[in-house]
């Protein structure tokens, strides 16, 4: 049976494969909306050797990265252009706390002392989410963006094996590296609006009010953790405890990228990278 699927845009080209896969041999128009990679593989699922549905994983990125090295904004944006949600360790906590569970109850109570949450506590509230999530067909389906989560190998640890019961390969680890210098030129050129606590930055990020807010016009200061010295501890201190999560990933779904470049060649770069056509690609052949 012959029947026409369009490709009308970029995003259609997953629908017309499966379409392929599927049904049979398929006139293909609008051809040029696809890209090589993704016609390439349109055309060898005709093949009845590979007339068969593929089965793609929801996937979890993380990034790792030292404070200003763009983590925010990339993952931001890849989870604009790509669908995927963002989970923050952070909101994740909050919202757990106002669970009446028994982690709910405990967080609470740490949040209360303002102790620092355990590695056992943010693991079993990070793989609560994670499991009701990947269950319950809401938009995770696609995959996830995780912020802040893991920090420690013993958390990449527990991360692995809940992947692992929920049938998804290991993470795709994003590497943001930027110089010493880059780093301190952009974390030093940061202001805080003194009223409504809006933020900006004199290099990427300037108020078009110059030294003042543009929501209210309140005053731009830095901060007193913006200082140089300050900037220089913490950046010690991400190098410390962040290469032993480096060596565990490393060699695997691992991607260092050159985090001193333009915003917009990193997001790029990352397109290509977390793109589910790289994954049918890599599957069916190039």
């Amino acid at each position: 049976m012959m029947f026409t699927a369009l490709a009308v845009d970029m995003g259609n080209w997953v629908s017309a494969y499966q379409i392929v896969v599927r049904r049979g041999p398929v006139e293909l128009t609008y051809l040029y909306a696809l890209s090589a990679a993704a016609v390439s593989v349109v055309l060898k699922s005709m093949h009845p050797t590979r007339a068969k549905t593929p089965h793609l994983s929801p996937r979890v990125l993380l990034f790792l990265g030292a404070p200003g090295s763009g983590k925010g904004t990339q993952s931001s944006w890849l989870s604009s252009r790509l669908g995927m949600p963002i989970l923050s360790t952070g909101e994740i906590l909050r919202s757990e706390a106002k669970r009446n569970t028994p982690a709910g109850f405990r967080l609470r109570q740490v949040l209360a002392s303002g102790a620092l949450v355990d590695d056992d506590l943010v693991c079993a509230v990070v793989g609560s989410r994670l499991r009701r999530d990947a269950t319950g067909g809401n938009e995770t389906s696609r995959g996830v963006i995780l912020d802040g989560f893991p920090r420690t190998v013993q958390q990449a640890a527990f991360l692995d094996s809940v992947l692992a019961d929920l049938g998804f390969p290991r993470p795709c680890v994003i590497h943001l590296e930027v110089s010493s210098q880059v780093l301190l030129t952009r974390l030093t050129a940061r202001r805080q609006c003194a009223v409504c606590g809006a933020i900006y930055n004199l290099v990427s990020r300037p108020s078009l009010r110059g030294s003042r807010c543009e929501r209210d016009n309140g005053a731009l200061i830095q901060r007193d953790d913006d200082s140089e010295g300050v900037i220089l501890r913490r950046l010690a201190d991400y190098q410390k405890s962040s290469q032993p999560l480096v060596e565990y990933y490393a060699g695997s779904d691992y991607h260092r990228i050159d985090g001193n470049r333009e915003p917009e060649q990193i997001l790029e770069r990352l397109l290509e990278i977390a793109s589910p056509q790289r994954l049918l690609v890599e599957a069916y052949g190039d």
